[in-house]
């Protein structure tokens, strides 16, 4: 009788195993496109990562870019009567200095999001075309960012930390999300993905 019983067992354990094994091959093969975007984003943004931390990422590109940024807020404050002077990456007035650094480049979320529009399934015409928009909005909202923190440390330090690390980093993270669920509700609407 206890050999009967252990029997049972083999069985309703082998018959566990293969229903797991099938379900999970049923689970991989019904989320195949959704697997393939998080692997092709995984691994894009492991060599962003690596690539960001090169010498010549780091005493090549990085210094011209953020020095490009620095330009580009001095002459809208400027614009807006803000009188400062831009000298590398630092943007001052009578009223505040700032120094514009790696991690205030935008150059992550735009990566991320240039990545996930590539890797998403949807027709090349479509992703052609997003990516440079994606790209010109995250840069123009990291020059509103750039603007008014500049405005906040005019005001006082304590502002500025707030606006720098609570509000302007998950804004970001926000603003790069929405326009990818935009971008997903486009493609779906035309008809040019096939998820």
């Amino acid at each position: 009788m206890a050999n009967v019983k252990s029997q049972d067992k083999a069985g309703a354990s082998k018959s566990l195993k293969r229903s797991f094994g099938a379900k999970l091959h049923q689970w991989l093969r019904n989320n195949r496109s959704q697997l393939f975007l998080v692997l092709i984003v995984g691994i894009s943004m492991s060599v962003y990562y690596f690539i960001t931390g090169t010498e010549g990422f780091r005493k090549g590109f990085l210094p011209t870019y953020l020095h490009f940024l620095a330009e580009v807020t001095g002459t809208v404050l400027n614009l807006f009567g803000a009188n400062v002077s831009v000298s590398t990456t630092i943007v001052q007035s009578k009223q505040f200095a700032m120094d514009i650094a790696y991690g205030c480049d935008a150059l992550e979320p735009i990566t991320l999001f240039t990545v996930v529009v590539a890797a998403f399934p949807a027709r090349f015409k479509a992703r052609i075309s997003a990516i440079p928009v994606g790209i010109i909005l995250l840069f123009m909202v990291n020059i509103v960012r750039l603007l008014t923190l500049y405005y906040a440390g005019s005001t006082s330090t304590e502002l500025f930390e707030l606006m720098h690390i609570e509000i302007w980093q998950p804004i970001f993270i926000v603003c790069a999300l929405v326009m990818f669920i935009l971008y997903v509700g486009f493609v779906r609407r035309k008809g040019w993905s096939n998820v």
